[in-house]
């Protein structure tokens, strides 16, 4: 696959997100909002933008600060467009998934994406989970190097209207998987 990785003048269709690739692979927080009409507008807006696969990183059951669980969305996405899946890889709040799990996300987002079907990749607040995974995918195609990656996704981010102040991946731990994700997925 031909990849070249977005700028920042590419509009996402969000206000908590960003194109890796645009109209391929789009990354942020979770896509919902706890207003319905919001929340059909921002499910909508990625549905439009052509994504056909919501790859959630989320837990089943995550809440948020005050306790209240996340409204679903596949529903609604479901229904704008048929075509449109919803793929779950939990991963706890904060942490790092294993190696195996890794290679099957960033599998998920290839095999969408060379099925014709752009991805959108979330967690909670689009940061954490997200940046790992995007900045491992970057590494597995050649985009990125262990001593760029950060960079480059801290420029992408710059996209995201409500979170590129924020550091992403959001833990150390996140950053060391990602720095040495190469060498982990050339072991396993």
């Amino acid at each position: 696959m031909d990849f070249e990785l977005a700028d920042v003048t590419t509009p996402p269709p969000t206000p908590s997100s960003y194109w890796v690739l645009p109209g391929r692979l789009l990354a942020g927080a979770y896509p919902g909002h706890r207003e319905p009409a919001e929340h059909q507008a921002r499910i909508h807006g990625i549905v439009d933008s052509g994504v056909r696969l919501f790859l959630n990183l989320m837990e089943e059951n995550e809440t948020n600060h005050a306790g209240q669980p996340f409204v679903p969305y596949a529903e609604v996405a479901a229904q704008r467009a048929p075509a449109v899946r919803v793929s779950r890889h939990a991963v706890r709040d904060l942490s790092i998934p294993t190696s195996s799990q890794m290679i099957g996300i960033l599998d998920t987002i290839d095999a969408s994406m060379a099925s014709d079907a752009p991805v959108y990749v979330h967690c909670w607040g689009g940061v954490g989970r997200t940046g790992t995974v995007i900045g491992c995918w970057l590494l597995r195609h050649g985009l990125a190097q262990p001593d760029n990656v950060l960079e480059i996704l801290k420029e992408l981010r710059q996209q995201d209207q409500e979170r590129r102040h924020r550091r992403s991946p959001e833990t150390e731990q996140q950053e060391n998987f990602v720095r040495h994700w190469l060498a982990q997925e050339n072991q396993a």
